[in-house]
């Protein structure tokens, strides 16, 4: 083989590399925007009626006046099947342990959960005071 032949080997295995590396980052993509899909676009609080930590956010919430600072969906989980089916696709967005998955109150913002009433408080606090 010569010169010329090896150089245009060369690049053909060069070209096929980056063609195949671009088709799978699309498939990534694609993959991901997806999942994406199905994720609330607004900030939504995941709640049951019978939950005592999502009355605790609740109350929060009506206490700090959070609804007139912060717009929050509010989702019922147990009665709702299309809001429970929604609570697992975020849960499982955010690789929440699978044992915890469906668990309330949860509250998804910008692509974040946060998991327990504790950590929801903390997160509209400093939200609306604007500490970190």
């Amino acid at each position: 083989m010569n010169k010329t032949q090896k150089i245009i080997v060369v690049f053909f295995i060069i070209t096929m590399v980056i063609i195949v590396s671009l088709i799978a980052v699309y498939f990534y993509k694609q993959k991901n925007a997806n999942n994406d899909a199905n994720l609330p676009t607004k900030t939504s609080l995941y709640y049951r009626e019978d939950c005592a930590h999502c009355k605790n956010v609740e109350a929060f919430i009506e206490q700090n006046n959070i609804s007139s600072k912060i717009s929050i969906l509010h989702k019922e989980v147990k009665i709702n099947q299309t809001n429970a089916k929604e609570l697992i696709d975020v849960g499982e967005y955010c690789k929440i342990d699978k044992s915890y998955i469906g668990a309330v109150p949860l509250l998804y913002s910008n692509k974040i959960c946060y998991l327990g009433d504790v950590d929801i408080i903390n997160f509209l606090n400093q939200t609306i005071t604007g500490e970190k």
